[in-house]
């Protein structure tokens, strides 16, 4: 199989108890069948890196620490990583792939959520 029909998901969410951050990557065939799963320990920073971060930590967490790592350890070949959070396209970085935005259309952030759309 090649890696044309390769895609893999990043993304790096809060925990459940929201002290800290687990980063996941599946890359799927384009049947959507899982070729290679990867995820993070859960990454809980202190008080202490709140302060010295700032509005910086979740990005370092997200792109630095979780990201990187994880494609770092990726051995399947894909096309591309998506990923549906601004902040993790900064990932691009860290990547030889197209780092690609999913959104959906209604989100707030969306670039053409104001265009109107004729049903055909």
């Amino acid at each position: 199989m090649s890696e044309e029909t390769r895609i893999a998901f990043l993304s790096v969410e809060k925990t459940v108890s929201g002290d800290g951050y687990i980063g996941g990557l599946l890359v799927t065939d384009s049947r959507g069948v899982p070729l290679e799963f990867l995820c993070t320990h859960a990454v809980k920073p202190s008080e202490m890196q709140h302060n010295l971060y700032g509005d910086t930590l979740e990005p370092h967490v997200s792109i630095d620490l979780c990201g990187k790592h994880l494609l770092d350890k990726l051995q399947t070949p894909v096309l591309a990583v998506l990923v549906t959070d601004t902040v993790m396209l900064a990932v691009r970085q860290h990547c030889k792939h197209p780092v690609i935005l999913l959104r959906p259309p209604d989100s707030p952030d969306a670039p053409y959520k104001d265009v109107k759309r004729k049903k055909m």
